[in-house]
């Protein structure tokens, strides 16, 4: 319970953090700035993890999926706005484990999806073949169905201020959802999120040619939010470059500033060390 206590108190300090610089009130990508990049250094500096590495950075636009619905008809969405990473190492080997998180603000007890959010929650429910944008390639991910792999970040601000994750469902609700906190706990612990092989030269399944495209796009771009008064800043925190060395995939080549749909996306690195 106190790695949980230290996680929820670590995220109020970086939702605090951003609020003092926000000109507006706060909106998902500026949840997911504190969530992604200020949060991991207050986790490393709590002093309740001394065999765990946290890192993260901030990525503004997300990836665009690209599928053919139930109907046929072409349709478009979010892949999600936050790539959660957890490796570890058992006996030798390295370990990977990830989940896609989509952040929604709740303002009522139960909100229902409608509209074009109905296409994101029929891609994290079915998992149709799609194609990311920028040659981002096709991929047809298995099974065809819900997993943890995929799941919505809850940001309850009223009455009372809270971060939570639940699996994809048309109706959105905290009563049931479990904490973020847990989620971490669990994704370093393997009970969510979905295993994936990092060794491009092994990897043979679509959700891990997936994460690892996502991983080589996202370490190249800049960190850009206006809102928060931040142009240009540096692209990812010290810890996720610290962390990210052994993957031998960032690029020292800045993607153009009109590429608005690169396939790049946040990541929250967490590098359980032996």
């Amino acid at each position: 319970m106190k790695r949980i206590t230290a996680i929820n108190q670590a995220i109020q300090m970086a939702i605090k953090q951003i609020q003092r610089l926000a000109k507006r009130p706060l909106q998902e990508p500026d949840y997911n700035t504190a969530l992604a990049l200020l949060l991991p250094t207050l986790l490393n500096k709590s002093g309740y993890f001394k065999n765990v590495r946290f890192g993260g950075c901030f990525i503004h636009q997300s990836p665009i999926a690209t599928f053919n619905d139930s109907s046929n008809v072409q349709c478009s969405c979010e892949l999600g706005d936050l790539l959660a990473i957890c490796h570890k190492v058992v006996d030798g080997d390295d370990l990977y484990n990830a989940a896609l998180v989509q952040w929604k603000i709740i303002k009522k007890a139960v909100e229902v999806l409608t509209g074009k959010p109905l296409n994101q929650l029929s891609l994290y429910k079915h998992w149709p073949l799609f194609s990311l944008s920028s040659k981002g390639g096709t991929y047809d991910i298995y099974p065809k169905t819900v997993t943890p792999g995929a799941q919505y970040g809850l940001i309850q601000s009223y009455p009372d201020f809270g971060v939570f994750t639940t699996i994809p469902s048309t109706c959105l609700k905290v009563q049931g959802a479990s904490s973020y906190a847990r989620f971490l706990i669990n994704l370093m612990s393997w009970q969510t999120g979905r295993p994936f092989e990092h060794d491009s030269s092994k990897a043979n399944d679509d959700w891990s040619k997936l994460i690892n495209h996502l991983i080589q796009s996202s370490l190249s771009k800049a960190f850009t939010r206006k809102n928060i008064g931040q142009i240009s800043a540096p692209r990812a925190s010290k810890e996720l470059l610290d962390l990210l060395v052994r993957t031998e995939q960032q690029s020292d080549e800045e993607p153009s500033s009109e590429d608005k749909n690169d396939n790049s996306i946040s990541i929250l690195y967490i590098d359980i060390l032996e």
